[in-house]
Parts: C-alpha cells; structure tokens; sequence
C-alpha cells in the first residue's frame, strides 16, 4: 500500500481485485512478478522524495530493496497505523456490534447446551459451528474451551477431557464481521457453582465495575490496570491475577490500546477495547469474564450489554 494526499495505490495479485478495477480514492495495481519494480515504477511517476514506512513490518531485506529506489528519502514511521486504528468511526462500530452479538448469542447457546460428561474439545466444535452459521466469516481465534484443572491455564486449548459437575468452564470466543472483530468470555458451572467459586467470581466482577469507573479520557491504560491489581492484592489474589487487563479490538482481535502494566496507550474517545480480568488456581481451574468497552465521541464508557 501507498498512500499519498488524495488517494493512493493498493499493490495486490489477480487473485483479489481483477485488473482495471478502481476504488474512488485507491487505484489498484496488479503484481504479477517483482513487487519492488512495480513499486519503483509508481513512485517515480508520482515524483515522491519523502515517504513514510512501517519499520516493524518491513524485513531487513526488503529495507535494502527500497534503498535502491533512488531519489527518495525514507523515514520510519512504525505505530502510527496502530495509533489511528485506535479509534473507531460510527460504521466500523456498527461491525463490532454485529459481532459482538454474535458472539454473545452463542454464548447464550453454550449455557443451553453443556452438560457434564461431553469432552472439552465436543463442545469447541459445536462453538465453531454456531458462530460461522450465526454469521461469522472466518474466527479471529479458535475458541477457548477449557474445563476442571485446565482452566487454571488462561490460553489452554479444549482436550478429550469431559467437562464436570460443579466445576469451571471457560469458553473464551469471537466473530469476524467485514473483517472486525469480537472477543467475549463468560465462565460457566455445570450443575451449579459452589460457594468459593461464586466468592472468586464476586471478586472478578466487581474488578470489572471498578475499572469502568476508573476508565476515562486522558487517563493512561496502565492507571486502570494498576488500580485493579491492587484491588486483587487486597483480597490476597495478586498471585492468580495471571494477565493484562484487557486490550484493543478491531481489525484484529489483540490490538491497542493495551491495558497492561507496559502500556503507554492513552484512553480517548473512539476506541473499543476489553475488559477481562481473571482468577486462576492451579490444580483448581479459573473464572474469567471478559466483556467489550466503548467511548463515546463524548468522553462516556459504554459497556457492550447483554453478557
């Protein structure tokens, strides 16, 4: 992709847009062998001197290729794809919604359709079903599910094991609409859930209600992230808070901002991100909530209803 004022170029095969094909702003330009001549050819008809690229997504090799372009100076401008990403225009919202739906209906079908005995894998099948015949795409990830012990790893994925009575099942999902995404995650306890589990789970949602009190514009992400570590540390469970906070969704499922310890991310208005924190037990299982997050043009956090 080059951009340029007013438009730009999208270099692609014939497989994806048929030659001669045009947008309104973009022009598309067919690859049939070298990349790099194709290129060069563009940029010396439209005599740019200065251009901007991705230096976490150009490789060494082909840095040099386009050091060979003469006449033009090349200055690197990693992140700020990521950064305009951040926020979201009323349309790309409108996508996330209608995944997120998605999303949240299966998980209502989950709670309908789990029983004790039936393997932690039997039901991921099911879950891959629903959401493609619900209207998903493709999947931005293979769904997490995981249940008893295996729980206690938050990325396990679903085995022969069969899920058990009164013990936690996380299933962890998501859709693909137009190429955006959703990621929702609800623990479930088959036959019911016993009383420590109901305690940890207490402890899981009021983390949530504290860090959609603490999220607001101009507040760095890692605040919030920190504030709700400490919150587990008063319950003596700083040791099962096992990972970030949460985190961008978008065109991808794992985007900015980030809400972790590391971040340098700044809330604003626009962006849609998760909120999922976590408790783990090893050689008990977990219980994770993860719900989705959005800023109003005026500043407001708008939790995504329903889950």
């Amino acid at each position: 992709m080059l951009l340029e004022e007013g438009g730009g170029f999208l270099f692609t095969d014939p497989r994806y847009f048929p030659p001669g094909e045009e947008g309104e702003e973009w022009e598309f330009v067919v690859v049939r062998e070298n990349l790099m001549e194709v290129l060069r050819e563009r940029i010396e008809r439209t005599k740019l001197k200065e251009i901007v690229f991705e230096e976490n997504r150009v490789t060494v090799k082909m840095r040099k290729e386009l050091d060979k372009i003469g006449g033009v100076n090349w200055n690197e401008g990693g992140g700020w794809v990521e950064e305009e990403r951040m926020r979201k225009d009323e349309e790309e919202l409108k996508l996330i919604r209608e995944a997120w739906r998605i999303g949240e209906e299966v998980l209502r079908r989950v709670k309908e359709f789990l029983r004790p005995g039936m393997e932690e894998r039997e039901l991921a099948v099911e879950v891959e079903h629903w959401l493609r015949k619900k209207g998903s795409e493709t999947l931005p990830f293979p769904p997490i599910v995981t249940g008893s012990k295996n729980s206690a790893l938050p990325h396990a994925k679903p085995g022969k094991d069969p899920l058990k009575e009164k013990e936690p099942l996380i299933v962890d999902l998501g859709a693909r609409i137009e190429g955006y995404c959703s990621d929702i995650t609800l623990t479930f306890f088959p036959g019911g859930i016993p009383s420590c589990w109901e305690e940890r789970e207490r402890m899981v949602e009021e983390a949530i209600s504290l860090a959609i009190s603490l999220v607001e514009v101009g507040r760095r992400c890692r605040d919030v992230f920190m504030e709700v570590e400490r919150f587990f540390s008063r319950q003596d469970l700083q040791e099962n808070f096992l990972h970030s906070l949460g985190h961008g969704v978008g065109l991808k499922v794992h985007e900015r901002p980030l809400l972790g310890r590391k971040s340098e991310d700044v809330f604003q208005p626009g962006m849609v991100f998760t909120l999922e924190p976590g408790l783990y037990f090893p050689g008990e299982g977990g219980v994770r909530k993860e719900i989705m997050v959005y800023i109003s043009p005026e500043g407001k956090v708008i939790p995504f209803q329903g889950v």
